[in-house]
């Protein structure tokens, strides 16, 4: 089981973490597929089931991430402390 520490599970929502009930408070389980864990890179890889997920709030509007990049983009936000722009596909102009 997943360990808290003194918080009860029901006290997160929106997040991605083992030993959450999927689904309650728009809290998902599945793995967050960071980019290296193991190297304290917790950044969203491609794929992740976290990327334009997120609870979008008013003020991230003009939040910035730990990175210092837009919080917001493309009009969603993802899950966690930092946007993941890369890989979500081609924007084109067209005039």
């Amino acid at each position: 089981t997943a360990d808290f520490g003194n918080l009860a599970a029901s006290a997160f929502t929106n997040c991605c973490a083992a030993g959450l009930t999927p689904g309650a408070q728009g809290n998902i389980t599945n793995d967050p597929r960071f980019v290296s864990a193991s190297n304290a890179n917790y950044r969203l890889a491609s794929g992740s089931p976290c990327r334009d997920t997120g609870l979008y709030q008013a003020w991230m509007r003009t939040a910035l991430d730990l990175d210092g990049d837009a919080r917001v983009g493309l009009g969603l936000v993802d899950r966690g402390a930092y946007e993941a722009f890369g890989s979500r596909g081609a924007l084109f102009r067209i005039e």
